[in-house]
């Protein structure tokens, strides 16, 4: 996916002061920064035997490593952006909002950026990416593809574990920021996830509040694990995706061995209403999709009654 470059860079949220300048003072304040490292360290040690229920205290230690960390947004936007969704019951996804980012009372569980009961916009910068992360073999899955409202616009991103990847692409991304902190964030922003274990994404969770909170970004920018780090994902707050980006389409796939069949097109009427049209083949022969993802698509293709 091309990045769009914008040529001011926003600061966003500077939390104090960077360590840069702290070493550009006085001699003296050179131990202090020394000393900063020190506790750094000493931060993450206690942050990672931590109990898992202690959940406040997690937080308070997160907020404590987080001082004298300064956040700058990305200069760049993405023009296209993708979010998935897997159809897990018949009749599901009939309108817009059911593709969007959950309400609150419904985020039951922890997510790379979220924590539960609060609800962030998955994206991907391409389908592929997007696809990977959420879809397993066999499952048949939405594709939201949404388009950029205003190129004059200065959204606020930050980035998190993915310098190597902007710096390949020709956008300097990295802070001047402790390096013990920075390999913290990389290391949670990078996790392989583990089925059932909350612990997984409890730290990245924790930190993305921090940010969110701490600052005005729209979303935070991290690499895809599921494809070795080379592409994108953005997590936005609901309330920037709606001023950020318009729906135009949903495509229907279905997981095959790695790799997703386009099955279907979605059409968006009236803002919000989605009538799916199935393409010129038999989805009864598609390989690796079970009984239930053929029903699922059988009750999808339907045609819709006008309200």
């Amino acid at each position: 996916m091309k990045l769009v470059y914008k040529d001011v860079i926003k600061p966003v949220g500077g939390i104090v002061p960077s360590y840069r300048r702290q070493r550009k003072t006085m001699c003296s304040q050179k131990t202090v920064f020394q000393k900063e490292h020190y506790d750094k360290k000493k931060i993450i040690r206690v942050l990672r035997a931590t109990s898992p229920d202690d959940v406040l205290e997690k937080r308070l230690l997160i907020q404590k490593l987080m001082t004298s960390y300064t956040i700058k947004s990305v200069p760049v936007y993405f023009p296209k952006i993708y979010r998935v969704r897997p159809v897990e019951h018949p009749g599901l996804f009939r309108n817009l909002k059911e593709l969007w980012s959950p309400p609150p009372d419904c985020v039951k569980k922890y997510g790379r950026v979220n924590g539960p009961g609060k609800p962030i916009f998955y994206a991907a910068e391409n389908p592929n990416t997007a696809l990977k992360e959420t879809t397993p073999n066999g499952q048949v899955s939405l594709c939201l593809e949404l388009e950029f409202k205003d190129p004059e616009s200065k959204p606020c991103h930050y980035v998190v574990g993915a310098h190597e990847e902007f710096h390949r692409r020709g956008v300097k991304t990295k802070c001047d920021n402790d390096p013990h902190v920075e390999d913290f964030l990389v290391e949670e922003f990078r996790k392989e996830t583990v089925v059932g274990n909350r612990s997984s994404y409890e730290f990245s969770s924790l930190v993305s509040e921090v940010f969110f909170e701490s600052s005005d970004l729209d979303g935070l920018i991290y690499p895809s694990v599921q494809f070795g780090f080379k592409w994108l994902n953005i997590a936005f707050r609901p309330e920037s995706v709606n001023k950020l980006y318009s729906p135009k389409n949903v495509t229907v796939f279905v997981g095959r061995q790695g790799l997703w069949a386009k099955v279907g097109s979605g059409f968006i009427i009236d803002g919000d209403r989605i009538e799916y049209v199935a393409d010129n083949l038999t989805i009864e022969n598609l390989p690796s999709i079970s009984k239930d993802g053929i029903d699922m698509l059988k009750v999808l293709f339907l045609p819709q009654t006008k309200p």
